[in-house]
This record gives structure tokens, sequence and C-alpha cells, in this order.
């Protein structure tokens, strides 16, 4: 005997709302639901989940990009070593050049109090 295909689900439409209701599940409410819970928490798993699955090559290569010499070539460890000197340098003169200002300040304000006081 050949088997019957069983026939297909109920199928109506909602009169009052015009949605569609398969064996009486709301598929618009369904989906609703689906898409506002579980896209969400599928792709905060699956964001997690590559982050720590991924974590342990990126290290791996980030030091092996570090040992290389490749991140800090050697012929540019003078040219670093220079600017770094420079930038010490202009620290210092800056540093200087604030003393002597407040030097001054307080410079003008001490003449300022005594010319005021010798004025008949």
């Amino acid at each position: 005997m050949l088997s019957e295909t069983p026939p297909p689900p109920p199928r109506r439409v909602d009169t009052h709302s015009g949605r569609t209701v398969i064996m009486g599940i709301d598929l618009v409410g369904l989906l609703a639901v689906f898409s506002i819970f579980f896209i969400p928490i599928t792709a905060g798993m699956f964001i997690l989940t590559t982050r720590f699955a991924l974590k342990p090559l990126v290290e791996t290569l980030a030091k092996a990009l570090r040992e290389s010499g490749y991140a800090h070539p050697p012929e540019l460890l003078p040219h670093i070593q220079e600017l770094t000197d420079q930038v010490e340098t202009l620290r210092s003169e800056v540093r200087e050049l604030k003393e002597v200002q407040d030097f001054d300040r307080k410079l003008l304000g001490a003449n300022a109090s005594q010319g005021g006081e010798s004025s008949p």
C-alpha cells in the first residue's frame, strides 16, 4: 500500500486582526517575540564566543610581531632616541621658562605694590 502524504496543517486568517494563524499559533506575534529576544541574545553570544576564541590567536600574532622586530625596525632606533632627547630638552626649557615667568610676575607684583605706596 502506498502511504499518502499527510494533509498540510490547517491555516486560517484571523478575521479580527488579519494575522495568519497556524495550528492556533499567531505567527506575527511569534516572530515579534523571536526578533525582540532571540536575535540580540544570539548576536551577543556570537560576539563573546568569537572574542574568546580569537583572543589566543591575536595574542600570539602580537607577540610574534613584537619579537620579530618588525614593529620597530632597528634603523629607526637612533632616530627615536634623538626625538626623545629633543622632547626632554623642550620639557626642561619650558619648565625653566615657567620658573622665570613666575619670578617676573612676583617681581612686578612687588614693584607695583611698592610703587603705589611711595607716590605722594
